[in-house]
């Protein structure tokens, strides 16, 4: 659609609005003007962008000459740009009956988006998890991201909430959301089940609202791996247990997936063991770890996931604890 290749500018008292859109997402964000009169006009994306960032001076003045003409000027430059797209046809990603509605500080909207997103699959033949899962659970806005074999989540106490039903919001519009947020500033979040919308405060200068295409598929339940926690958590020095798994992939097998064998037969050591056996090599590792193992334990795991998960972790030191057929670690940050 031409549309698509445009941005619809919106100036009405005082304050320029922009939109931008595909089939998919679409985003509105403001910026003030020193004068103007009101007008609607549709002008290409990419040349728009790209002859303002072109400019070396600061002002830039915009001046329709017609419905589908404007000249763009900053300084001694003059250019005029037209579109083969009126203000009137751009399309208007519509919002149904909302449904759902919490708010929340931008600050762990970023962190959540961005850690579940990195285990997120958004290739997978299962569309059910080729996205980020929100849920409530327990009072708490929690986030999942997961493939055929790791899975995060990252639970935030939200400022307020209405009411919420899980959703799923696809991988690339959980990248584009969390390129607009601040440290700092609350965001509101409402969904109407096949639309989401993300918004910051109309009066505030950094004002967006992206509205995007979300999925109310059915996500794998990951409640069960948390539901019969076990008593034991180990605490781990983060560092040697990823530098330890790097030294054992290399006496892995070659073909295939690395495998890495975790066993705790005694109090406070943790053993790792990694075999080639076609090629006659293996490693194993002894790490201390604090906690107490009530009997034992022997798992295999693929290093090349730990390796993923670890390195993703900024703590000195992780907590963990083996669940049935896996292994969950505990990373918190503070949410007040």
């Amino acid at each position: 659609l031409p549309a698509f290749d445009n941005f619809k500018i919106t100036v009405s008292n005082g304050m320029m609005e922009i939109t931008a859109a595909d089939a998919t997402i679409q985003c509105k964000m403001t910026c003030p003007v020193s004068k103007s009169e009101d007008f609607a006009i549709c002008l290409p994306a990419k040349l728009l962008v790209g002859t303002i960032a072109l400019f070396s001076e600061n002002e830039v003045i915009l001046t329709v000459k017609n419905e589908t003409k404007v000249e763009l000027k900053s300084g001694k430059a003059k250019y005029n740009i037209t579109t083969d797209c009126f203000a009137t046809d751009f399309p208007v990603m519509p919002m149904g009956k909302v449904t759902s509605e919490i708010a929340m500080q931008q600050f762990f909207l970023n962190a959540s988006l961005e850690s579940t997103r990195n285990f997120t699959d958004d290739k997978n033949a299962n569309t059910n998890i080729s996205g980020i899962n929100i849920a409530e659970i327990n009072g708490k806005i929690v986030f999942t991201g997961v493939d055929d074999f790791k899975m995060c989540r990252a639970a935030v106490k939200p400022i307020s909430i209405t009411t919420w039903s899980s959703v799923i919001l696809p991988t690339e519009i959980a990248k584009k959301v969390a390129q607009l947020l601040s440290e700092k500033g609350e965001i509101g979040i409402v969904h109407c089940g096949d639309k989401i919308r993300f918004f910051t405060e109309n009066a505030s200068l950094d004002f967006f609202e992206i509205t995007a295409v979300a999925s109310v598929s059915k996500f794998p339940n990951s409640e069960y791996f948390f539901e019969n926690m076990p008593k034991d958590v180990y605490t781990i020095n983060t560092m040697e247990l990823l530098n330890a798994m790097k030294r054992l992939k290399l006496y892995a097998p070659s073909t295939g997936k690395p495998v890495v064998q975790f066993s705790v037969a005694a109090e406070n050591e943790l053993t790792l063991f990694s075999q080639d056996i076609n090629y006659n090599k293996d490693g194993s590792e002894s790490i201390s770890f604090v906690g107490y193992a009530e009997k034992a334990l022997e798992k295999a795991f693929n290093i090349d996931d730990v390796i993923e998960i670890l390195t993703v972790v900024d703590t000195n030191e992780i907590n963990f604890f083996f669940a049935e057929g896996c292994f969950v670690i505990i990373h918190i940050f503070t949410n007040p």
